[in-house]
Order: C-alpha cells, then structure tokens, then sequence
C-alpha cells in the first residue's frame, strides 16, 4: 500500500480540483437563471444546482463517471 500512496494522494488532488473548477465554471449559469427569476441564490444551492446541469461548461466527475459507465455497459 505504501508505494500506491503517493498515487492516489494525487488523484485525490486532481478529483478536488475537478470539482471546485465545475463549480466555479458552472456557477456562472446558476446565478444568472437566479437572477432572471428575481430571486436570490445561497452558496449551498448553487453548489447543489451546480452538481445537476444538464450541459455544464465543466462536468463534474460524478456525471463523467455515470456516463461513462452507460457508454460501456451499453444501459440507457
């Protein structure tokens, strides 16, 4: 396990990256849906609606994953 550390410390890096740059990216579309509605947005609600686009500028991990795994096993 010891020489695998080093290893998955950085893919921990690069997934936490990931994810506060598609949420940086994708808030852009949160605030601006909000503001067109005339309400107002928390930092939790946007993180929340951030995780869920449909066509974010940034997929998180977790859709590229789901979608990936459809793509492979053939579900749709």
């Amino acid at each position: 396990m010891k020489p695998a550390l080093p290893v998955l410390t950085v893919l921990l890096g690069i997934i936490v990256l990931w994810y506060l740059a598609s949420v940086w990216m994708n808030s852009t579309w949160v605030y601006d849906q909000a503001d067109r509605a005339g309400t107002s947005v928390t930092f939790t609600d946007m993180v929340a609606q951030t995780m869920v686009q449909d066509r974010p500028l940034l997929p998180p991990p977790h859709q590229v994953g789901a979608e990936l795994w459809k793509g492979l096993s053939g579900r749709r």
